[in-house]
C-alpha cells in the first residue's frame, strides 16, 4: 500500500513580511467593522415604524 501524497509542509519554505501581515491584518479589521456597521444599520431599520401611508389625491 503506498502513502499518501503530503499536501501540506510541517514548517513552509516562506514567510509574510511583516508589513504584509499587518496590511491584512489592517484590511480583515475594516472588513469586520464595515460588517458591524451594516448589521447594526439593519437591526435599526427592522425595529423602525412603518411609515404612514399618503392620504389618496381626489
Amino acid at each position: 500500500m503506498t502513502s499518501q501524497l503530503l499536501l501540506l509542509e510541517d514548517h513552509p519554505q516562506w514567510k509574510l513580511k511583516p508589513e504584509i501581515r499587518e496590511q491584512g491584518l489592517r484590511g480583515i479589521a475594516n472588513a469586520r467593522a464595515v460588517l458591524q456597521e451594516a448589521q447594526t444599520k439593519a437591526r435599526a431599520e427592522a425595529l423602525e415604524p412603518e411609515p404612514e401611508p399618503l392620504p389618496d389625491a381626489a
